[in-house]
């Protein structure tokens, strides 16, 4: 290995260093990010299909498939009763019960926006 080449893979390794302190320095704490994450909640009883669509992992053919759900068996009394709708497995719930409220707590609008 000539010298040039050790040069070279010491300014790799100490770019590399840079880039991952950068990285962790900039990084914003966990906290935070599941605040900004929950600063809305959908109550799955009034929501539209748009509004149902908000949630991660929810198209359109699935927020069709929670109202056809809940106007054939009637409002759902808690957000795990959501898992009933066929293609909301356990994943999926896990990644749309912290945006998704079963309360009526809506007044004019399915979406309910989180005060800071």
């Amino acid at each position: 290995m000539t010298r040039l080449d050790r040069l070279l893979v010491v300014l790799t390794v100490a770019m590399l260093i840079a880039g991952v302190w950068v990285a962790l320095v900039n990084a914003v704490p966990r906290d935070e990010v599941t605040q900004r994450r929950t600063h809305y909640r959908i109550d799955v009883n009034t929501a539209n299909a748009d509004d149902l669509s908000l949630l991660p992992g929810i198209g359109p053919g699935l927020a069709q498939r929670i109202i056809d759900r809940r106007e054939s068996v009637g409002p759902f009394t808690a957000s795990e009763q959501v898992d009933q709708v066929k293609g909301i497995g356990p994943k999926t719930m896990a990644k749309i019960r912290p945006y998704m409220t079963t309360d009526a707590v809506v007044h004019a609008a399915s979406v309910v926006v989180a005060k800071d």
